[in-house]
């Protein structure tokens, strides 16, 4: 259960994530703390691995609930004699 509530949750944050790395780097921009685009392009690129943090969290969220899934309810493609 405890793992079905950390995908859900994963999934839940995942748009919020990618959404807080668009508007930190317009908000970067507006302040004037970027300046040139070898910044901008530096600071997208970082902003974008850490979103993309989210997705692979997700990603392993899923994956291990069906790992136990597939355990629990005897679908790993397995035959019971």
């Amino acid at each position: 259960m405890a793992l079905a509530i950390g995908a859900v949750f994963s999934l839940a944050t995942l748009p919020v994530e990618l959404n807080a790395s668009a508007r930190a780097q317009a908000l970067l921009t507006h302040s004037g703390l970027i300046q040139t685009i070898e910044d901008r392009r530096g600071v997208k690129a970082v902003l974008n691995a850490a979103a993309f943090t989210y997705v692979a969290a997700l990603a392993a969220a899923l994956l291990q609930l069906l790992y136990y899934i597939s355990l629990v309810g005897g679908i790993s493609g397995r035959r019971r004699r």
